[in-house]
């Protein structure tokens, strides 16, 4: 169905309105391929409709169609005034910045938004990753020792800045925060596993075989490698 071809009498605003509820409908159909245009021609009729461009956002990244989405949100942004509705919408835009490997455009994003809401979980996840990213591992230590987390969320968080530290090859370091990882949140399987990988980029072999004996027995897939490593001295050819 079209939209009444007597768009002049009414409001722009109306009009935008009637389109958003369009792309609404297609969005909830899943019929992709028609709710891009509505939203944008709505947006442009209301360029304050705020309600549009989350929906329209979402779509793009639902289709990973991140510089748009970034897009999209970035035009949002300076309609998000309260704490509650800006801090979510600093994540999802550094988010897709980061998706497209901008971590430099996304890391004051995410300081921004930590400020507003210092204790979301996500927030600090994903900046203290970014501070690993960016070789600021200080920052990222005084970060995850300082959050209000649960123990489980202050696992998974010791986990991320440890994968962020073993992609620059700092494996003390990631070693550091896989072990604290797995006191805090002890069934984080795939941190034995990287642990395992960081003390072996240090000749530390007997130490990575306890960690794979560890996953072992939670995965049986892991048993063979274990015995590959038992049998050859050299450990892994790297």
């Amino acid at each position: 169905t079209k939209l009444p071809d007597k768009r002049a009498e009414h409001k722009p605003a109306d009009v935008a309105t009637m389109l958003y509820m369009r792309g609404f409908c297609l969005y909830k159909l899943n019929r992709a391929d028609e709710v891009e245009a509505p939203l944008k021609e709505a947006i442009q009729l209301n360029p304050k409709f705020d309600s549009a461009m989350d929906l329209l956002a979402s779509f793009y990244i639902g289709r990973k169609q991140f510089p748009e989405a970034a897009a999209t949100m970035q035009e949002r942004l300076p309609l998000a005034t309260e704490p509650a509705q800006r801090s979510p919408l600093l994540l999802n835009l550094a988010l897709a910045l980061r998706e497209q490997k901008k971590d430099a455009e996304a890391l004051p994003l995410l300081e921004e938004a930590y400020k507003l809401t210092p204790s979301d979980p996500a927030i600090i996840v994903q900046l203290a990753d970014a501070y690993s990213a960016a070789g600021r591992a200080d920052d990222a230590d005084k970060l995850v020792a300082s959050a209000p987390l649960s123990p489980a969320d202050a696992g998974v968080l010791n986990f991320n800045v440890a994968a962020a530290l073993m992609r620059s090859k700092q494996w003390a370091a990631a070693e550091q925060h896989f072990r604290k990882a797995l006191e805090l949140k002890p069934d984080l399987a795939d941190a034995h596993k990287y642990l395992a990988e960081a003390l072996l980029n240090q000749d530390r072999r007997e130490e990575a075989l306890v960690e794979l004996e560890q996953l072992a027995s939670q995965e049986a897939a892991v048993v063979p490698f274990v015995d590959f490593l038992k049998q050859n001295e050299r450990g892994i050819v790297r």
